[in-house]
């Protein structure tokens, strides 16, 4: 049994894995780890700092003959990467391809409908580049922080096409100006403050 420290980049089923989980369910159950399922916070976004305990993991037992050798592979799991993506108008980018570049492959397909990219992923993988449509983007999987967090917030505004500046992790009048022109444009009040009401339509735009 141990305590992990939470790091920039790492999500729960990551950690799990490391500890030798190929679910973090057990994890996620255990008594210890009530607080992030406290205040309907998503326990998959974690903040640097948060602790996690990790219980003992369950042995796994395989029968086999005596007086032969016998090889097993461990296939690490995956998970599933999703992504909505807009032009700078707000149209999806539908129908479109692409090309992402994580953990070591190259991985090519065609968003939906919807401008959805949806592709399993290394569970490892912490950072990638996405090519479509001329753009290339930069990714750090994991690194989303809570959305009650001004880092959350700012991370937010900035994938829904917000320029903050060089702004993280306090509030600025980058972040300030930033907050109050989506207020605007989805009809709220503009107080240029991360109200309640501002955190709920926020997370309801990134659809997390």
């Amino acid at each position: 049994m141990a305590w992990h420290v939470v790091e920039q980049g790492e999500h729960l089923p990551q950690i799990a894995f490391k500890y030798g989980f190929c679910d973090y369910q057990p994890i996620l159950d255990h008594p210890n780890n009530q607080p992030l399922k406290d205040n309907n916070r998503d326990p998959h976004l974690l903040l640097p700092g948060d602790r996690i305990f990790i219980p003992d993991a369950a042995p796994k037992t395989v029968a086999v003959a005596t007086g032969q050798l016998h090889r097993f592979v461990l296939k690490a799991p995956k998970i599933m990467l999703r992504m909505l993506l807009h032009d700078e108008e707000g149209n999806p980018l539908a129908s479109k391809p692409f090309k992402l570049l994580i953990g070591g492959k190259t991985i090519e397909g065609t968003t939906n409908g919807d401008g959805l990219l949806e592709v399993p992923i290394p569970i490892d993988a912490r950072d990638g580049k996405l090519e479509i449509e001329g753009f290339d983007l930069d990714l750090h999987v994991g690194s989303l922080d809570p959305g009650h967090e001004i880092s959350g917030v700012q991370s937010r505004l900035r994938n829904l096409g917000y320029d903050l500046g060089d702004e993280y992790g306090e509030m600025g009048p980058a972040t300030h100006d930033a907050i109050g022109r989506f207020q605007q444009a989805e009809q709220l009040e503009v107080t240029g403050e991360p109200n309640n009401e501002t955190l709920a339509k926020l997370k309801e735009r990134h659809k997390c």
